[in-house]
């Protein structure tokens, strides 16, 4: 019988925009429009990219990427990869929102009922779709499923 695996250890984590030249990714406060059934968008989240238009819901998508921290060397490698191990989500909250803190532990179970979706629009996660070609963890926005909703993009 083998030893069980180490845990996952997240080293690192950062956001950034694939193919974007802005310098800042994010802004101090955003404005924030409200739609039918309650549903309460960002304007210009993370920020306009390529540019800003006017009376439009522009933005861009977010992206995440994670390392891993170094494991003991002669570690077993993970079995499943950490590709299918590694579960990200993110929400929108408000500054002084203290509900979850840095560092505490939730069940991804827990998470997955709150996850945003077209038969679950108060849902407050929105779940990380894996970049295959790449290996990154992206959460994306304006997608044509509608699954992940950030941001539209012009043309979707």
């Amino acid at each position: 019988m083998s030893a069980p695996s180490l845990p996952l250890r997240v080293s690192t984590c950062s956001y950034f925009r694939l193919e974007c030249g802005h310098e800042q990714l994010f802004h101090s406060e955003y404005k924030r429009s409200n739609r039918t059934r309650g549903l309460k968008i960002l304007r210009c989240f993370p920020h306009c990219c390529p540019e800003h238009i006017d009376r439009s819901y522009c933005g861009s998508s977010l992206s995440v990427k994670i390392r891993l921290a170094e494991r003991p060397v002669g570690s077993a490698p993970f079995q499943p990869p950490p590709s299918e191990l590694l579960a990200v989500f993110a929400r929108f909250e408000a500054v002084n929102d203290v509900s979850l803190r840095p560092g505490e532990c939730v069940e991804v179970d827990k998470i997955q009922e709150g996850v945003q979706t077209e038969t679950n629009l108060d849902g407050q996660w929105i779940a990380g779709v894996l970049d295959r070609p790449s290996g990154l963890m992206l959460f994306r926005g304006g997608t044509t499923t509608g699954r992940v909703v950030l941001t539209r993009h012009r043309g979707s």
